[in-house]
């Protein structure tokens, strides 16, 4: 096909570079990406669609960080996020697309005052830990302060 020969897109690049950093890729894959971008750099037209396709392809099929992660609070210093299961997911853990997303609870104002909230968080998930998961006693100081949302999925994901 004609579009695998053409000069690679700031999208692909895009994606190499976003999959290297949210995925567990293994070493070698790593290697091959990261002299891909390389070859981007010096020479952005030697790169091509066909060649950053295969690429994405492969990286892709890599796990993302965090997967292992079981839905729940976890805390890190003041930062608190949860783990909770997609909606897939719960329809079907082994269908395409089902997995597990991140939410951060962040500072809202609210009537003259701050409640917390809960916000999707889409890197939360490869920065945490299994050790950093908690349980509502590790939140007890954050809790009074969150939005009537916001703790019931906390107390829900605690039971």
């Amino acid at each position: 096909m004609a579009w695998q020969s053409d000069p690679v897109g700031v999208k692909q690049i895009d994606w190499i570079k976003r999959v290297l950093t949210t995925n567990m890729v293994p070493p070698q894959l790593t290697e091959r990406a990261t002299a891909f971008l390389a070859g981007y750099e010096q020479d952005p037209a030697s790169a091509t669609k066909g060649d950053a396709s295969d690429l994405l392809d492969e990286l892709f099929k890599t796990p993302r960080k965090g997967d292992d992660l079981p839905a729940g609070i976890y805390r890190q210093g003041e930062h608190v996020f949860i783990i909770r299961p997609n909606k897939k997911y719960l329809e079907d853990p082994k269908q395409q697309g089902a997995g597990h997303y991140a939410m951060a609870l962040v500072p809202a104002p609210h009537a003259g005052t701050t409640r917390y909230e809960l916000v999707f968080d889409p890197e939360a998930k490869g920065k945490l830990a299994k050790g950093d998961r908690v349980d509502l006693e590790g939140i007890a100081d954050l809790l009074p302060m969150c939005g009537s949302r916001a703790k019931k999925t906390l107390q829900s994901l605690a039971a």
